[in-house]
């Protein structure tokens, strides 16, 4: 992704992660350019944890559900 393309993204976004809407200015590092490793279409971009996060969950709905549930189940 060029620079340009990654700041009209993190523009898109309001300079914070796709998922947990953290400041990207928070963060020691830039966030990363999360991409469908099927299609390689980029998705957004994403602190570390939270792109660690899918990438644990393999991408897959089904493991993301059941952790949803999981936490609601048991609290947060």
């Amino acid at each position: 992704m060029s620079e340009s393309k990654y700041k009209e993204v993190l523009e898109s976004q309001n300079n914070q992660c796709a998922i947990c809407g953290k400041d990207a200015k928070e963060f020691k590092t830039a966030l990363n350019v999360d991409h469908d490793y099927q299609t390689e279409k980029i998705r957004g971009l994403l602190c570390t944890n939270c792109n660690m996060g899918l990438g644990h969950f393999k991408d897959s709905l089904s493991n993301l559900h059941r952790a949803l549930m999981y936490i609601a189940k048991h609290g947060s």
